[in-house]
């Protein structure tokens, strides 16, 4: 029998800092849909609404039609849920493939509690900015923003574990 993680929800970790998700995912998804070859087009937006799927699991919609249920074994269902051809675009490292993986390291990043996941989203976030044009690194800015108030509220947190008083 497992014994159930004791580590926090999503929701608790992230009370009150919800990403604003929807319009940066909407703004890539029309790019996407826009600016790329046919053949890449399918995949590349098949991962992309399945991962707002994700997020609207994990976060909610800024509406509050949606308020998210937080779980965190949705955030990697995400990884279930992609297409062979997805992946093909990954493996030939396709960029607007890659730009919708950078989107992806929000979500992990609010998972990295766990060992495996420590590091990661930062590591992949740097390999990602390395294979992009400057044209398209522009599309990081928004994960890589979400990236740095995570740490640094991370960050804050642990300052604040280590100097509570007597």
């Amino acid at each position: 029998m497992w014994a159930q993680d004791p580590s926090p929800s999503i929701r608790s970790r992230t009370a009150g800092q919800r990403p604003d998700w929807e319009r940066p995912v909407a703004a890539l998804r029309d790019h996407i849909a826009a600016g790329i070859d046919i053949v890449e087009i399918s995949p590349c937006l098949d991962a992309l609404d399945s991962l707002a799927m994700s997020f609207e699991t994990a976060y909610g919609r800024v509406d509050c039609t949606k308020p998210g249920d937080a779980v965190d074994q949705f955030i990697f269902t995400w990884f279930y849920r992609l297409r062979d051809e997805y992946i093909e675009c990954l493996r030939r490292k396709i960029p607007h493939a890659v730009v919708v993986l950078a989107y992806v390291m929000v979500l992990l990043k609010a998972m990295d509690y766990f060992w495996f996941v420590i590091g990661w989203p930062e590591h992949i976030m740097a390999v990602i900015r390395g294979l992009l044009s400057e044209d398209l690194r522009a599309w990081l800015v928004w994960p890589e923003d979400q990236l740095a108030k995570m740490i640094s509220r991370t960050n804050v947190s642990s300052q604040d574990e280590n100097h509570q008083g007597p």
